[in-house]
C-alpha cells in the first residue's frame, strides 16, 4: 500500500510532441498522402487524443481525489516519514513508526480506500493505454520503414 500511496502523490504527464503532425494538417499535407498513409497517421492521432482525454479527466480526477482525502486522514509525521523527510532513508512500511492514518471517521477512511482502489484501476487503465500507443507508434514506424524502404 505504501508504494501506491507514494505514487498517488505525484504525476508525470505523458505528452506527445505533435508539432510535425499539426504542421502536416495545417498545411493540408494529408491531401498529398495516399489514403492509407493518411489514415494510418490519423488513426494514431485518434488513439493518442483518446489517451490525452482519459489522462486529463479520469486519471487526473482519481489522483486528485486520492490526494485530497489523503491530506485529510494522514498523520503529518507519518506523511513526512513516507517521503523520507525525517529519517532521510528509503522508507518501507516496516520502518514507519507513526500510525499513518489518524482520522476516527470510518466513512472518510472508507471513502479514501475506495478512491485508492479506483485510482489503482485507473492507473492500470492508463498504463494499458500507454502500451496501446506504443504498439500503434511502433507499428506506424514499421509501416513507413517497410513501405518506403527507410533505414
Amino acid at each position: 500500500m505504501l508504494e501506491l500511496v507514494r505514487k498517488s502523490q505525484t504525476n508525470r504527464v505523458f505528452q506527445l510532441t505533435d508539432r510535425t503532425l499539426r504542421q502536416l494538417a495545417n498545411a493540408g499535407g494529408y491531401r498529398l498522402l495516399r489514403k492509407e498513409d493518411a489514415d494510418s497517421i490519423i488513426s494514431y492521432e485518434s488513439v493518442f487524443k483518446a489517451f490525452e482525454d482519459f489522462q486529463s479527466t479520469a486519471f487526473q480526477e482519481a489522483q486528485d481525489n486520492v490526494r485530497n482525502l489523503f491530506s485529510m486522514i494522514v498523520d503529518f509525521k507519518a506523511n513526512a516519514q513516507i517521503h523520507g523527510t525525517f529519517i532521510g532513508a528509503e522508507t518501507t512500511e516496516e520502518n514507519i513508526n507513526t500510525p499513518m492514518l489518524f482520522s476516527p471517521d470510518k466513512v472518510l477512511l472508507n471513502r479514501y480506500f475506495n478512491e485508492l482502489l479506483l485510482y489503482l484501476r485507473v492507473t492500470k487503465g492508463h498504463r494499458a493505454q500507454m502500451e496501446r500507443i506504443q504498439i500503434k507508434a511502433t507499428g506506424l514506424i514499421a509501416f513507413y520503414k517497410n513501405k518506403y524502404h527507410l533505414e
